[in-house]
């Protein structure tokens, strides 16, 4: 089975529901996980997938083919705007 990368790009509430659905699908695979908090690094250890503190970072090394922004809401624009230079949905 081909799965779709994503990365997950925030680690707070919203993306514990986010990981929720990935994990129960059956065709995506979660590459990634960029926040700058400090809990991030223990989630991304506990999912075995490579934390970020800079999206950029997380964009440019694990390539994704989609992202779930998942930070507040006023953090979105810039966010998608890095992913679209990239050609990221």
């Amino acid at each position: 089975m081909k799965y779709i990368r994503l990365a997950l790009v925030g680690a707070g509430a919203i993306a514990r529901t986010h990981l929720d659905r990935i994990h129960r699908s059956g065709n995506l695979q979660l590459v990634g996980l960029a926040d700058p908090a400090p809990g991030a690094q223990g989630l991304a250890d506990s999912l075995g997938v490579p934390a970020f503190v800079d999206h950029r970072q997380l964009l440019d090394t694990v390539k994704p083919q989609g992202v779930i922004i998942a930070t507040p809401n006023q953090l979105h624009w810039p966010v998608a705007l890095d992913c679209l230079q990239r050609g990221v949905a």
